[in-house]
């Protein structure tokens, strides 16, 4: 959940028990594995259910109880099943001579993927089961939000995005990977230093919504589906 800012990543296990308290009041679970002793570095994660509907909200907590100051950046990251499609939206069609979005390319992706879709509105990207071959694509998204559909279900992620902040990858704060049948839905919090005892949050919304999509669908036909559901 973390993304050091310059230091090498460290690889910690995910099969260690958790520690967690209900808070039945607040509908909510916390949990809160242990120090990574390497860095220093406490993770803990809220998760909030609505009283009503699908929707869920995510507060990641990183916490430096090291010594000495941590450069970082809360990186959460939703892996979900294959044979659906993710769903970025592209910035407001503009006649402007600036640019208006930054993209970030890992060194394995090839922008002719046939996975890998660029419209006028959207960026959209496949999982595939077959293909093996790595994807990942890093977005300064504005929207923000993302979505992954799949078999007439709809995950959407919404997420915050401060433009005078720095964020990791050539300023992603929103990124796609795929790798067979699992692709993520990843967003990332501003880089931030953070000194001993100091702590960085970064809340996300979950949803889940019955949406159908042709396949392929067109941009007019996920604007017709997904915008009465995104809109703030």
């Amino acid at each position: 959940m973390g993304r050091a800012g310059a230091a090498a990543a460290h690889v910690f296990s995910d099969n260690d028990p958790v520690p967690h308290a209900i808070e039945a009041e607040a509908g909510a679970i916390r949990l809160t594995p242990a120090v990574e002793a390497v860095n220093g570095i406490q993770k803990a994660m809220r998760v909030v259910l609505d009283r009503e509907g699908t929707g869920v909200t995510i507060e990641h907590t990183i916490t430096n109880t090291g010594a000495w100051p941590i450069e970082l950046a809360p990186w959460a990251i939703t892996v979900l099943p294959g044979g659906g499609e993710a769903i970025v939206p592209q910035e407001p069609a503009s006649e402007g001579l600036l640019p208006v979005r930054s993209m970030a390319l890992w060194g394995y992706t090839v922008l002719n993927d046939p996975r890998l879709t660029f419209g006028r509105g959207y960026v959209r990207v496949k999982a595939v089961d077959a293909e093996k071959r790595a994807l990942k694509i890093g977005f300064g998204n504005t929207r923000g939000w993302a979505a992954y559909h799949r078999a007439g279900t709809l995950f959407l992620k919404r997420f915050a995005y401060e433009a005078a902040a720095r964020y990791p990858d050539y300023g992603s704060n929103n990124e796609i990977y795929t790798n067979g049948g699992m692709l993520e839905v990843e967003t990332l919090a501003p880089l931030q230093k953070l000194e001993p005892g100091a702590a960085a949050s970064h809340v996300e919304r979950w949803s889940l919504h019955r949406v159908d999509l042709g396949a392929p669908a067109t941009d007019a036909e996920i604007d017709a589906a997904l915008q009465p559901i995104v809109r703030p």
